[in-house]
């Protein structure tokens, strides 16, 4: 199985909108190359597509892990995370890809939503005046 024509092939048929095809191609070269970056984020991108939010951030993650310098497959699975109304995971991530490029528009108002909609942390927003 080669890899440059797997990809592209999977590449075309993502863009033809033939998402079950795609997984199929991706899930069968996975197995025999599963540290493939691109081809786990080809995966989440056809599970996107499909709704499959959960599983295409599961595949996001594990590209991310393989190739940390991503933005673009981060910014997938921030959008997984936030269809997925997983605020408080959506909020640290966009923070950090911010972090990384805060010049990204769309990165600027994800991040703004997930700030909207996460829930404040528990600890360290009140004031302890029991000391003073």
């Amino acid at each position: 199985m080669n890899r440059d024509s797997t990809l592209k092939e999977s590449e075309r048929l993502l863009r033809e909108e033939r998402f079950q095809e795609a997984l199929k191609l991706l899930r069968v070269y996975l197995v025999r190359y599963d540290g493939d970056a691109v081809a786990h984020a080809l995966t989440g991108a056809a599970l996107s597509a499909t709704e499959q939010y959960a599983l295409a951030a599961r595949e996001y993650r594990h590209s991310l892990a393989v190739n940390g310098d991503q933005p673009e497959v981060g910014k997938s699975l921030l959008d997984c995370l936030m269809k997925l109304r997983r605020w408080q995971e959506a909020r640290e991530l966009a923070d950090e890809l911010y972090r990384a490029n805060p010049a990204d528009r769309i990165l600027v108002v994800m991040r703004e939503s997930c700030h909207e909609n996460a829930p404040l942390p528990a600890i360290g927003w009140e004031v302890d005046t029991s000391q003073d």
